[in-house]
């Protein structure tokens, strides 16, 4: 007799803060979203461990800094070309002295992630190239 098994239901999903929005929308425009990912993140997290939920989570590596030092210390020496300079990150980590942290990184969220059984933690390229 052959036995019934259940199958697993998988989630992916992109994390990425403003690093993903920032040649769309301002940060003034898009805080009330960004200003909700970590509560919106522990939420998801305690439903996917209730109900047994996989999920890969995409994260754009900038994410994983503290701070724009930090990040501009760790720059590749050698970036991407860009043929719209609108859409290049580095362009943009470099033109600021300051970037907000809760909108451009999440080291403890992603620690935190990394924590409940059933994430993994997948790459979203390191720059949202």
């Amino acid at each position: 007799m052959h036995k019934k098994q259940n199958g697993i239901f998988t989630i992916s999903l992109d994390f990425e803060l403003y690093w993903g929005m920032r040649d769309v929308i301002s940060t003034v425009q898009y805080a009330d979203n960004m200003s909700g990912v970590p509560d919106a993140i522990d939420e998801i997290l305690k439903s996917f461990s209730k109900y047994d939920i996989h999920a890969t989570w995409a994260i754009v590596g900038y994410l994983y800094f503290s701070s724009i030092e930090e990040l501009k210390n760790h720059m590749p020496k050698k970036k991407p070309g860009y043929i719209n300079e609108e859409l290049d990150l580095y362009r943009y980590i470099d033109s600021k002295d300051f970037l907000e942290l809760a909108y451009h990184f999440a080291p403890d969220v992603i620690e935190k992630i990394d924590t409940y059984k059933n994430q993994e933690i997948g790459t979203h390229t390191l720059s949202h190239y």
